[in-house]
């Protein structure tokens, strides 16, 4: 009796329960992976910082009363350069929630995607107030090029990584929505990478090309009437 009992317990250690599945990768990726919601929040938080950080140079200090409007007339530009920041910011925050929108899960690969997607975005107040600074500088115009640019290529990049063979999204996606977002987030890098050259040959059309294209953007927007129609396919 005494000599049966190791040999049991050595054959319980050895012994495998017949509901245990050896866990595969992608169950390990399900399971460490973030919400999307988290990556959602983040972006949230990083757009209203970047957003508020816009206005801290703007200001005029003591000046004399009769002063004043001469004082506001000398920051124009920055203010123009500041309007034209801000919209740009609520641009690519819509783009970020439509583009989350569609995704429906997250992996590691997304995750840092749009990390750097908000890397970039955080540098916009930096280049817009040197832009707002020196309008007409090749160097400020370059740099300002340069982020709105990779903020747009990154926006990109997170549209096409989740949805290239429906990796984040639901199977079927309207192709109609694929080809209208291309039509959305393609032009601006490229537009952007047009305006970077501009910067050393003729510096005001750089200019007006940041400040212009904006509002470009706004008036010939229908990208609710594209989600809209998705959302009630959904319902």
């Amino acid at each position: 009796m005494a000599g049966g009992g190791p040999g049991r317990a050595t054959a319980r250690v050895h012994e495998v329960r017949p509901d245990a599945v050896p866990v595969t990768l992608a169950a390990e990726e399900m399971a460490l992976s973030l919400p999307k919601a988290r990556l959602e929040t983040l972006a949230d938080g990083v757009f209203a910082i970047s957003m508020t950080l816009l206005t801290i140079e703007l200001f005029i200090g003591d000046v004399p009363d009769n002063e004043v409007w001469a004082t506001l007339a000398n920051l124009r530009t920055r203010l123009i350069v500041y309007a034209a920041s801000f919209i740009l910011l609520g641009i690519a925050w819509l783009g970020h929630h439509y583009i989350f929108r569609v995704i429906e899960r997250a992996n590691f690969h997304l995750l840092w995607l749009n990390i750097l997607f908000l890397m970039c975005v955080a540098l916009v107040p930096f280049v817009a107030d040197i832009l707002g600074r020196h309008p007409l500088e090749s160097a400020a115009l370059f740099t300002y090029g340069l982020v709105i640019s990779l903020v747009g290529a990154f926006a990109w990049g997170l549209w096409e990584y989740a949805t290239r063979g429906d990796r984040l999204v639901r199977r079927g996606l309207d192709p109609e929505l694929r080809a209208f977002m291309f039509r959305r987030l393609a032009p601006g890098p490229i537009i952007g990478l047009f305006a970077m050259a501009m910067a050393f040959f003729v510096p005001a059309i750089s200019l007006v090309i940041y400040i212009g294209l904006p509002p470009f953007y706004i008036l010939q927007s229908n990208i609710d009437r594209h989600f809209g129609g998705m959302a009630r396919r959904r319902d």
